[in-house]
């Protein structure tokens, strides 16, 4: 269920950074990969 999640969000923070809104976009590039990541470990 948190795996789930984690890659929901980190889906999410792909499609605002191809949109390029809400914050720069290799922040959010950056923060996709740390929820893919982390599904990754857990």
């Amino acid at each position: 269920m948190l795996n789930t999640i984690l890659l929901i969000l980190g889906l999410i923070c792909f499609i605002l950074a191809t949109i390029g809104i809400f914050a720069s976009r290799i922040n959010l590039i950056a923060l996709g990969l740390a929820f893919w990541i982390l599904t990754q470990i857990i």
